[in-house]
Parts: C-alpha cells; sequence; structure tokens
C-alpha cells in the first residue's frame, strides 16, 4: 500500500506540474497577445497629422502613349510623383487664365 501511494503521490505531482507548465505557457501566451493588440492600438493612433487642405477628391484620365512617356520621363528627372506633376502642370494652367 504504501507503493501505491508514493505512485499515486508522484503521478499527482506529475500532473501538478503539468498543469503549472501549461497555465505559464497559457499566461505567457495571452500577456503576449494584449501586449501586441496595445501596440496596434497605439500606433493606428499615431499618424500623419491632418493638413489644412484635405485632398480626398481622384481623377483619372487617358493619356497617349507619348504624353505617358514624357510625364514618365519629367516626373523621374524632377524627382516627383505623377500626382505632383499633374497638379503643378494645372497650377500653372489656372495661374495663366
Amino acid at each position: 500500500m504504501n507503493k501505491e501511494k508514493t505512485k499515486n503521490l508522484l503521478d499527482i505531482k506529475e500532473e501538478i506540474l503539468f498543469n503549472e507548465n501549461y497555465l505559464t505557457n497559457c499566461l505567457t501566451k495571452t500577456t503576449m497577445y494584449l501586449y501586441r493588440k496595445c501596440e496596434v492600438e497605439r500606433m493606428a493612433k499615431m499618424g500623419r497629422p491632418k493638413k489644412d487642405e484635405t485632398k480626398n477628391k481622384s481623377i483619372g484620365i487617358r493619356l497617349s502613349k507619348e504624353y505617358y512617356i514624357r510625364v514618365m520621363q519629367y516626373a523621374a528627372e524632377h524627382d516627383l510623383t505623377i500626382t505632383q506633376v499633374v497638379q503643378r502642370a494645372l497650377e500653372l494652367l489656372f495661374h495663366k487664365s
């Protein structure tokens, strides 16, 4: 009976250690998940500050191959985006009128 009791106590001790390791693992994973979630929420609140004039309208245009190549070359040579090239062209057009 003494050997049987010892075996049961060892089984119980192993089970407790297994459960303790399992719970520690779960706590670690939960903590990491919550930490990442907080980081994402904190990062989501950051961002580019709002400008006074928001640009939320867009247009699409069709160009001939020649104009497309010229716009792309101009943008590359002047280190501009296509949007910036078109905006500058519009500013010049409206300024002359």
